[in-house]
Parts: C-alpha cells; sequence; structure tokens
C-alpha cells in the first residue's frame, strides 16, 4: 500500500470514529428524555396516605377479640358497635399506614400444606375497605422460624402465601378500652377548692360514715376546718391535696358496664366517695365527684367512677391512699 493509499485509510478510520461517538451521544440524549424519573421517598409516602386516608371500614381479630371501625357521615372514625364510644382514631391511623406500606418478605408460589403454616383456619386476619377499590383481607398464620415474620394470605386465596413482618400484628394486639379518649379530670390545687367531703363504706348498721373540711380564711392565710377544729396541719390534708393535685385516668375498664359488671368492680357497696367544691380558672363555681370501688386485678389500682358517666375507669393505688385513710376515720384520725 502506497503511503496515499494509507494517508486515505486514515482518514475513513478517523471519520468512523466521529460518528460513532456522535450516534452514542444522540442515543444517549433520547434515552435521557425518555427516561422517567424515579420516584422519590415523599411521593411514596403522598401515595401510603393517600390509600389509608380513603379506608371507610377496617375490621381486625387479633385471636382474642374482633373490632371493627368505619367513618361516619362526617368522616370521623367510630366504633361500629357503638358509634357514641369516645374513640382516638390515632391506633386505626397508624394500623392503616402500616398496611398501605406493606411489602412482602418473601412469596411463596406453591404450598403443600396450608395446615403447616397455619393458614388452614387462620384465626388472625384484618380486612379494609378503601372507596371505589373493594375489600382487602389478610389471614396470618404461624410465625416463621425467626419468629418475627408470619405466613400470610391475601383474599383468601391459598396461593401464593406470603411472608410479611409481624409489626402490623403488634399494632392490632390493642382492644377498643386502650383507644378510649380519657375524660379530663379538673384540676383541685388546694387554693381553688373549697370544701371536700369524704364518705366511706357502709357499717354494719348500714350508716355511712362522712367527713367534711371547709375552706376558711385567716388574714391571707388559707386554713381547713373539720367542724369547729382547724386541720390545716393535718397530715391527712396535706396528704389530700397532694393526692388531688395528681389524680389522673390511667384506663378505661368497661364502657357503659352492666350491673353485674359494676358490682364485680366494687360499686355494689363502694369503699369511698369523694365531693369537692371548687372554683375553675374561669372563676366559676364547679363540684367534683369520684366513686371509688374495689382493687384491679393486679392489685395496683382501683375502679373508680366520675360524676354521672357510667363508665368505669382505674386510677393507681398510690393517688387514692389518703382519700381511702380519711374514709375510714375521718380528717382529724
Amino acid at each position: 500500500m502506497t503511503w496515499r493509499e494509507q494517508r486515505i485509510v486514515a482518514r475513513l478510520g478517523t471519520l468512523l470514529c466521529v460518528l460513532v461517538v456522535a450516534v452514542l451521544i444522540v442515543l444517549a440524549m433520547k434515552y435521557r428524555e425518555n427516561r422517567e424519573p424515579a420516584p422519590d421517598s415523599s411521593a411514596a409516602v403522598a401515595v401510603a396516605a393517600e390509600e389509608h386516608s380513603s379506608c371507610t371500614a377496617l375490621s381486625y381479630c387479633n385471636g382474642t377479640a374482633t373490632l371493627d371501625f368505619h367513618r361516619n357521615d362526617a368522616g370521623k372514625w367510630v366504633w361500629t358497635a357503638d358509634p357514641d364510644f369516645p374513640l382516638d382514631d390515632t391506633q386505626i391511623t397508624a394500623i392503616l399506614e402500616t398496611l398501605s406500606q406493606m411489602e412482602p418478605q418473601q412469596t411463596i408460589e406453591t404450598v403443600e400444606s396450608l395446615d403447616a403454616l397455619g393458614l388452614d383456619s387462620p384465626a388472625v386476619t384484618i380486612s379494609a375497605v378503601y372507596e371505589g377499590d373493594g375489600s382487602y383481607t389478610l389471614s396470618f398464620g404461624s410465625a416463621t422460624t425467626d419468629g418475627t415474620s408470619f405466613y400470610a394470605m391475601k383474599n383468601s386465596q391459598s396461593s401464593p402465601v406470603y411472608i410479611y413482618s409481624g409489626e402490623i400484628l403488634e399494632l392490632m394486639q390493642a382492644g377498643v378500652y386502650d383507644m378510649c379518649i380519657l375524660p379530663q379530670l379538673p384540676e383541685l390545687p388546694e387554693e381553688r377548692v373549697q370544701r371536700v367531703t369524704i364518705q366511706g363504706a357502709a357499717g354494719e348498721d348500714g350508716t355511712l360514715p362522712r367527713s367534711t373540711i371547709d375552706a376558711a380564711a385567716q388574714g391571707e392565710t388559707l386554713s381547713w376546718k373539720c367542724g369547729e377544729k382547724d386541720v390545716t396541719k393535718a397530715q391527712r390534708v396535706r396528704e389530700l391535696f397532694t393526692d388531688l393535685a395528681s389524680l389522673k385516668l390511667e384506663q378505661c375498664v368497661t364502657y357503659r358496664p352492666s350491673p353485674e359488671a359494676a358490682a364485680l368492680c366494687g360499686f355494689t357497696a363502694p369503699t369511698a366517695t369523694l365531693w369537692a367544691n371548687y372554683i375553675t380558672s374561669t372563676e366559676l363555681e364547679s363540684h367534683f365527684q369520684m366513686v371509688i370501688g374495689g382493687l384491679t386485678l393486679d392489685g395496683q389500682g382501683r375502679y373508680v367512677r366520675i360524676g354521672d358517666d357510667p363508665s368505669i375507669y382505674r386510677i393507681s393505688t398510690d393517688t387514692l391512699d389518703s382519700i381511702l385513710v380519711i374514709a375510714l376515720s375521718g380528717f382529724e384520725g
């Protein structure tokens, strides 16, 4: 090959390389134009929020109890068994958020025996109804070998079988009384209380012992009189006002109890009853009543009723000691 031929071949090779690079650049630009951007985490959260906000009904059985909830005409979640129940929907929202974001850890296409996976007759289920999308049900069986995940079926279909994290099962352990909005007890600082009356349990003769203290001003100092006796510095009075300032309901035990349930909680013959007359923060006269029943099963609390509310709540015994002592033997002791 002559030098002229070699130069022509070299020029053609260079031109070919330029053309190849140009083609690659054009293809890359087209790919970039046509590629769909990957959804970010905020978009995924928005989708999940939209899914659980469109849910109109939720039902779950945790193996012990079955609970049904739905949105009322105002869009508020209510307990289907009693729509007037004071429901805190925080737990329902948490369940729906978890449900909308759940992804199976594993999918098993073929299963030889549902019985071996605890799915022949699952006792733990959750169902949600969505606007326009029908219902969605998960049925849970046995735990996997790690003990933190569970076999599950979708919409009662025997295959495929899925493995899910047990997070939602933990949320489903909440009972309806765990979702009760508890009444707020009034603030009873000593300087706003005018009178306290405490009644004890009935004696053998049927009489109900009752003791009362009244606020009495001595100059700028607040004092307390039980009859004609000044009991301002009595230890029982000091402890009483400490306890009144820390009174707090811990849990709803039963809502609208039957007479039998009320009797079991000790309200046929209450241990003590407290009445307090006080001035509110808005300078209005008001009163507070609390009836104390029997001990809770763990012995760490007592059943109580507040005012005209028929529900039964639990209060720690630590904040009731002074009331019970006074109910037994008065303010002076």
